[in-house]
């Protein structure tokens, strides 16, 4: 359910604790991937959460992990909020409503609303995406 019509791959690693440190892994996908974004979304205690993006290019991205438990990365289109393949103002407007405080995003979503790849959404990413819904910006 949360993965929705987007493009998903399951990492499986060797263990299912924390590793003790953070690493970047770097991965190549088999499939061709026309969408722009891969968010890293991790099981913990209490379900999935957002961990990491990454921008594609030429299948080829990077993404941070710190811990072994079952991962899968989304793919889509950075800004997509709503996964219908364009940023328009209902993803802004989403964005707007969590950043507010008034709507919590589920653990995609929020990959998909942190524009910058700061691993937050907050007035940045908010900023960012309105200036590209509105075309004061061409892309992310």
């Amino acid at each position: 359910d949360l993965i929705g019509k987007r493009s998903a791959e399951k990492i499986i690693f060797g263990n299912n604790d924390s590793f003790g440190f953070k690493a970047d892994i770097n991965l190549k996908t088999e499939n061709d991937i026309t969408n722009n974004k891969a968010v890293l979304i991790q099981k913990n205690a209490t379900g999935y959460v957002y961990k990491s993006s990454s921008s594609v290019s030429n299948n080829n991205y990077s993404i941070n992990v710190d811990n072994g438990n079952e991962s899968y990365v989304i793919y889509g289109d950075n800004g997509d909020l709503n996964s219908d393949s364009k940023i328009d103002i209902r993803d802004a407007m989403s964005s707007l409503r969590h950043v507010s405080g008034r709507e919590d995003l589920d653990c995609v979503r929020e990959g998909f609303a942190d524009v910058n790849f700061d691993g937050n959404v907050n007035i940045q990413d908010l900023i960012k995406e309105i200036h590209v819904v509105s075309g004061r910006e061409d892309n992310f």
